[in-house]
């Protein structure tokens, strides 16, 4: 069992991006929102190279169009005790 894959974030709670993305696409479906997974890449970190780091997101389709929502930074920045809303309801503008 992997942090990885949707189990580590919903039961052990514990995960990475690609599993806490899985497991919020899984909830969504669930509640019959239509949810996808996106893989790409984060902020340089190495400014050297321009090397960036890989990470995964979740869009939402909504009535107002796509929403981009990031968990994961969302609980990061929470645990940092910084605004956590700041990665939901991103427009694709």
């Amino acid at each position: 069992i992997s942090s990885s894959e949707k189990y580590g974030p919903i039961i052990l709670g514990i995960g990475i991006c690609a599993g806490i993305s899985e497991a919020f696409e899984d909830i969504s479906k669930k509640m019959g929102i239509y949810c996808r997974i996106i893989n790409g890449n984060t902020r340089v970190i190495n400014e050297s190279n321009g090397a960036r780091l890989g990470h995964c997101w979740n869009v939402l389709d909504t009535p107002q169009g796509e929403k981009h929502i990031d968990v994961t930074y969302g609980i990061f920045n929470r645990d940092k005790k910084q605004n956590s809303l700041d990665f939901f309801n991103i427009t694709t503008d």
